[in-house]
């Protein structure tokens, strides 16, 4: 009875609690089905399985999982109440009322006559004991009335308590258990959000990449430039042999024909070369697509996140936890997947001026082709990149997509001419030319990755290709230099990633 008392004399009434758990239990209800739906999501598919995937049919389905857990989030962070008091009502209002259905009234005889002393003494307890119960049946009365709406929610909170889902505790420290729920609620919405839009990229790469592929696969047969170097031969020859005495007006004509016919398929072959070339340049950044690293016969890279795109998360699991940062960590995780290029002040890029040779072509500001033309010291084409560096590490990296004789480092930043020839004293790179100092000398495959490491504190410059094989450093590094690039022979193609 005076557990009754003190509940009925709360200040928030049973009608108050009962109508906050009405709005309440939906949400929370919603929040679990939906974050175990999302969750369940994001475990199946993980990112190197996204990447394999057609995501464009991935993507609505993420999409409305994603929304659908934003939507009850929203409600349930609207609520104009605290629900744990609510929460702790409806545990002690249920105990009272399991309490209330245990204790009966003891059927007594009609009357005490035929009654001994002890009898009588014993009936008239019996008689207290009931007209107590019938007291604690009025004072129930009005959570009795609520008996169906108590039991529902009860049964209903219970099973949000076995789903991991429990709103709203007993004791300080419950209570803050709630509000790290609370937090790792808004965190998966955050990173629900960021699914969507890293889907959302891949789809529209994996849309670009087919649609090169195609490009790639019309092209026909590959045709390198030895292809044409030796079919130039073959002109040659045929003029050599039309040009002799001895042979006839009508050998000539045949000989014309050939050699125009030559000369067709030669161009056919140059301009088939200059867009595999292009097509090769404009795959780059999407060798994170096994598609893509298949045709091109070339290893998977990890994805590179452009500069200023939005960080996205490329792994998750069962669980996760948030850092005084708001990342996440753990089996859940948002990683960074920043490129070797990324130094102060972001990508590195190719410093573009309107007095750039014509004989280089930019596919985008960090990929260069060496195409045919150029005299004089334009033969040799060099390109600076958009960042000076006076002191601290850096690091980026030089895909040689096509080979060709290069070379590529750092040079003095106080050059005239950018687009100019720098004078080799003035530069530290490594080459596969024909030298110069200072410099490594080495020999480039397709595809080779070239790392620089430049240390302005040491003054030092490091070449690492693919990762493990250190091919040299050089030292006594200018006090401020700028990226560095001469593409002699074509169709030497370089990429900055």
């Amino acid at each position: 009875i005076s557990l009754l008392q003190s509940f009925l004399a709360e200040d928030t009434s049973l009608d108050t609690h009962l109508e906050r758990l009405k709005s309440y239990l939906p949400v929370a209800e919603g929040i679990s089905g939906s974050m175990s739906a999302l969750q369940q999501w994001l475990t199946e598919h993980t990112h190197d399985k996204l990447v394999s995937a057609d995501c464009a049919d991935l993507v609505d389905t993420l999409r409305d999982l994603a929304e659908t857990f934003h939507s009850h989030l929203e409600v349930m962070q609207d609520l104009a109440f605290d629900p744990t008091c609510t929460l702790v009502s409806l545990r002690s209002v249920s105990a009272l009322l399991d309490a209330v259905s245990r204790v009966d009234i003891v059927p007594l005889p009609p009357g005490t006559a035929a009654l001994s002393l002890k009898g009588k003494r014993r009936f008239r307890q019996i008689e207290v004991a009931n007209g107590l119960v019938r007291d604690l049946v009025d004072l129930a009365g009005p959570i009795i009335d609520r008996e169906a709406e108590i039991t529902d929610y009860s049964k209903r909170l219970s099973a949000l308590q076995s789903a991991g889902q429990e709103g709203g505790e007993t004791d300080s420290e419950e209570e803050g258990e709630r509000e790290r729920d609370l937090q790792q609620w808004a965190t998966l919405d955050i990173l629900g959000s960021a699914s969507v839009s890293l889907l959302d990229a891949l789809t529209a790469s994996q849309g670009k990449a087919r649609d090169m592929l195609k490009r790639l696969r019309d092209l026909g047969e590959e045709v390198t430039a030895d292809d044409i170097r030796e079919a130039k031969g073959d002109v040659t020859i045929l003029g050599i042999q039309i040009s002799k005495r001895r042979t006839s007006e009508e050998d000539k004509v045949k000989l014309r024909a050939q050699q125009a016919a030559l000369e067709a398929e030669i161009s056919d072959m140059e301009t088939s070369l200059a867009s595999r070339t292009e097509i090769f340049a404009l795959l780059q950044p999407y060798l994170f697509l096994p598609s893509v690293a298949q045709a091109l016969s070339v290893p998977l890279r990890e994805r590179v996140v452009e500069s200023g795109e939005q960080q996205h998360p490329c792994d998750w699991g069962e669980g996760w936890v948030v850092t005084e940062e708001g990342l996440v960590e753990g089996t859940l995780t948002l990683r960074e997947s920043v490129a070797l290029a990324k130094v102060p002040g972001g990508l590195i890029q190719f410093d573009q001026q309107p007095t750039t040779p014509p004989c280089l072509q930019f596919t985008d500001p960090r990929t260069v082709t060496r195409v045919s033309g150029g005299t004089g010291r334009t033969s040799y084409p060099q390109v600076l990149g958009d960042r000076v560096f006076t002191s601290g590490t850096h690091k980026w990296n030089v895909r040689v997509v096509h080979t060709g004789t290069c070379a590529f480092g750092v040079c003095c930043s106080s050059v005239e001419d950018p687009n100019g020839a720098v004078d080799w004293s003035k530069t530290w790179h490594v080459d596969q030319s024909f030298g110069g100092e200072p410099e490594v000398r080495t020999s480039f495959t397709d595809n080779d990755l070239i790392t620089i490491h430049l240390d302005m504190e040491s003054h030092t410059i490091s070449f690492i290709r693919n990762g493990s094989e250190t091919i040299g450093t050089l030292s006594s590094v200018a006090s401020s230099v700028r990226p560095w690039f001469e593409l002699h022979v074509e169709p030497v193609c370089l990429r900055i990633e």
